[in-house]
């Protein structure tokens, strides 16, 4: 029991339902420590009980008024023994009982699941409680709440807390959506009987104290008594409990006095890092009171809960009691690429058995400064046209490979792509670096890796790329390059080197000293795109030819790997799920007004659907 304006504990008691030396089968005498054997929920309600008896008996102080949850029946049997004790309630479990009144309630009213609304009404009530000295001013202040939430303010004449009546044109609600009322009727009406049951406690909720004091003792005997170790067998509980209880009155000079009491040296070290330990505390709590400290904690409060806002937005709901029975929602949406966060650049090529999206890989190689990957693939098809240009030949009935008549050993495509993994591996956060890979490559290899169930993981080791053609279109002058950016022509024009072409190890080793010698210390955000970039452009297909969002727009999204799945995701995850994540990528807003129209028409649509199929 702890005084509500000293801060200082006034009455101690400890239960144990073990003792050591009694559980060994000792018939010694001893001091035993066991003095429980009801359930561990009980002991709360005995103890208290015990410590007004310790305060009435031994140094003659009644209580009159008990701050305390309302989760035992600590004060019933109080009342037994003492009737004239008054009940009042504790504020912090007071504020965690109405925000979970609200968030069940928003369980059945769409207008509380929006982020503002609940922690605006919290506020409300305990403005309420907290501002009313008198039973009818509290029940008065209640009954205000719900008529100014849904605006009517014909209340709201006497309330410091509502400033609608200093400019009634322009007032707004600065924590609810869009500024605007609420406007559920079912939603008022469920509040109103809200309201009801807190008014007839209203006499328990004035002058509310705080048992924040004795969960910081809780926190303090923690630290002296860890739960991980059984002090309770023996008198060393009752010890660290009544140090603990030393500390919080005394402070952390208490071992000094100790010392002192016990005719032992007090300690000139001990003395000066308990004084130093005490007046850092002291000063802690004088800043904590002062009102730029307060803003300061609220705005990090805030802000703390708006970025958890927007993880949940991009995550979906990851815990939840039971979730893993309710078919979760796994999808993450991704982050706007970022050319920092990459540490290893990828020289990367492959050559194919043709020049289109459905051909086969038949050379994979790759290059990070001396550390290369090579490796031949037979081919599940013919090579056509492109053993002209790359020399491979294939014989499918010998399963030989060629290059330029002679014979070279190979792997299957799955052996080789899964050591291409392995290699990609060994890099710290890489991405692929390559010329024209982000029409020709990157698509072949994913929908390859797409086959035998590896795109996945590859795009988890390699989320992004880098292309050096569209990169050099930006860097190098169209004149210098007579208008050809064939990575050939731009090796010979820049590097002043001639090599075989359309060979992949001889395209990546140019294309490296190409890259790091002329393109990569100009590289920007823009040159990054997200290794999914073509399957998110084509999400949007229809919407573009609908007019409902730009090209500009979606090759903006679709660099950042964000398809159209994603904010409809988004959509159903929060209803500003898809403002955040257009704003995160650094899109306008007012030139989105038609997809955002578009994307909330078709999730209540879905939403009508779903309920029509329930029934």
């Amino acid at each position: 029991m702890i005084g509500k304006e000293t801060g200082k504990v006034l009455s101690y008691a400890v239960r144990s339902k073990t003792c050591r030396i009694c559980s060994q089968g000792s018939t010694t005498s001893h001091i035993c420590m066991k003095n429980w054997s009801g359930s561990s929920k009980a002991m709360e309600s005995d103890m208290a009980v015990d410590m007004a008896h310790q305060l009435k008996d031994n140094c003659n102080l009644q209580i009159q008024i008990l701050h305390a949850d309302n989760d035992s029946t600590t004060t019933s049997r109080l009342k037994q023994s003492f009737p004239d004790l008054e009940k009042r309630d504790d504020r912090n479990h007071t504020k965690k009982s109405i925000s979970k009144c609200l968030y069940e309630m928003s369980k059945s009213h769409k207008e509380l699941k929006q982020a503002e609304v609940i922690p605006y009404l919290t506020r409300c009530f305990m403005y309420a409680i907290s501002e009313s000295k008198q039973e009818n001013d509290l029940q008065n202040a209640l009954d205000r709440i719900v008529p100014h939430a849904f605006g009517d303010h014909s209340l709201c004449s006497d309330v410091k807390w509502c400033t609608f009546i200093d400019n009634p044109s322009t007032f707004r609600f600065k924590s609810l959506p869009k500024g605007e009322a609420l406007k559920s009727p079912d939603l008022k009406k469920d509040l109103e009987a809200m309201v009801h049951k807190y008014r007839g406690r209203a006499k328990s909720l004035l002058e509310l104290g705080s048992t924040q004091a004795n969960e910081n003792f809780n926190q303090m005997v923690s630290s002296k008594a860890p739960k991980s170790r059984h002090y309770g067998g023996s008198s060393s509980l009752i010890n660290r409990v009544s140090a603990t209880v030393l500390q919080k009155n005394e402070g952390q000079t208490y071992l000094t006095k100790v010392n002192k009491a016990s005719l032992l040296s007090p300690g000139e070290v001990i003395l000066k890092l308990t004084s130093k330990l005490d007046e850092r505390r002291r000063k802690r709590r004088i800043k904590e009171k002062t009102l730029s400290f307060k803003k300061r904690r609220i705005q990090s409060k805030s802000k703390k809960k708006q970025q958890e806002r927007h993880s949940t937005i991009k995550e979906g709901l990851v815990y939840q009691s039971n979730l893993e029975y309710s078919s979760p929602d796994l999808e993450f949406i991704p982050d706007p690429v970022c050319i920092d966060k990459f540490k290893s650049f990828v020289t990367f090529d492959l050559e194919t058995t043709g020049f289109g999206h459905t051909c086969e890989i038949t050379q994979i190689a790759a290059s990070v400064g001396i550390r290369k990957y090579q490796s031949y693939v037979y081919p599940r098809c013919q090579i056509s046209k492109a053993s002209k240009v790359t020399g491979l030949s294939y014989s499918m009935g010998t399963n030989k490979l060629y290059l330029h008549g002679n014979e070279v050993q190979g792997k299957c495509i799955r052996t080789a792509l899964l050591d291409f993994l392995e290699y990609l591996k060994e890099f710290d956060h890489p991405i692929l670096v390559g010329h024209n890979i982000a029409s020709f490559d990157v698509p072949i290899l994913l929908r390859i890796l797409k086959e035998f169930g590896l795109q996945c993981e590859f795009v988890s080791i390699v989320p992004a790329f880098i292309d050096t053609l569209k990169l050099s279109k930006k860097i190098f002058p169209k004149e210098e390059v007579n208008g050809c950016y064939k990575q050939g022509h731009l090796v010979e024009t820049y590097l002043n080197v001639k090599y075989h072409a359309h060979d992949a190890v001889e395209d990546v080793n140019s294309l490296q000293q190409l890259f790091t010698t002329k393109l990569m210390d100009r590289c920007t955000e823009d040159d990054v795109y997200s290794i999914r970039c073509k399957f998110c452009k084509e999400s949007y297909t229809e919407f573009v030819k609908a007019k409902i969002v730009s090209k500009v727009i979606c090759d903006k999204l679709s660099k950042n790997g964000i398809s159209l799945q994603h904010l409809q995701l988004a959509s159903r995850r929060d209803e500003i799920g898809v403002k955040v994540i257009l704003k995160e990528n650094g899109i306008p807003l007012k030139k989105c007004e038609s997809l955002l129209k578009k994307i909330q028409d078709q999730e209540e649509l879905c939403s009508k659907v779903k309920c029509l199929d329930n029934c």
